[in-house]
């Protein structure tokens, strides 16, 4: 019944042996470089589903170019503003010639959206003071959350009052 038929070539099936194997290697590449993708962006933290400390900003009220800080004193005075979301403490860090101070709550009560307050800060044995950095925390259930992503950073000079 196939004593007259002749098989495919080597040639030819080798062709078609690459051929498959180079479509093949596509379709896995093009589903591996989504996966990876996906596994960056997670990694990374971007993502579609914001958290609470997306739109937490504390910022530092400027009169001109210039931040309202104020040393009186020991004390250090700084006038802050909410963003868009309520603020329920800020933590501050002031460095020093000596010494660095932190403050795990510089606030009296909690900061309404796009409200303002005057905060105080009394450091001790700092020595000369370098910078402030101020951390918004954010209350999370049970949990306090620190937006370190954003924090703001002031640097001397600093003025008197």
């Amino acid at each position: 019944m196939f004593e007259g038929r002749r098989g495919i070539s080597p040639l030819v099936a080798t062709v078609l042996l690459i051929a498959f194997s180079v479509a093949l290697g596509a379709v896995v590449m093009s589903w591996g470089e989504t996966y990876i993708e996906q596994k960056a962006e997670f990694v990374s933290g971007r993502s579609e589903v914001g958290g609470p400390c997306d739109s937490a900003v504390v910022t530092v009220i400027k009169d001109g170019n210039v931040p309202q800080v104020c040393l009186r004193g020991n004390n250090i005075e700084i006038f802050v503003e909410a963003g868009s979301q309520k603020i329920d403490g800020i933590k501050a860090r002031v460095l020093g010639s000596d010494n660095v101070f932190i403050a795990e709550n510089i606030l009296t009560q909690k900061l309404d959206p796009l409200g303002s307050v005057k905060a105080v800060i009394t450091p001790s044995n700092i020595g000369q003071m370098k910078q402030i950095k101020l951390t918004p925390v954010i209350q999370s259930g049970e949990q306090k959350q620190f937006c370190t992503q954003s924090e703001t950073l002031i640097e001397e000079p600093f003025r008197l009052c």
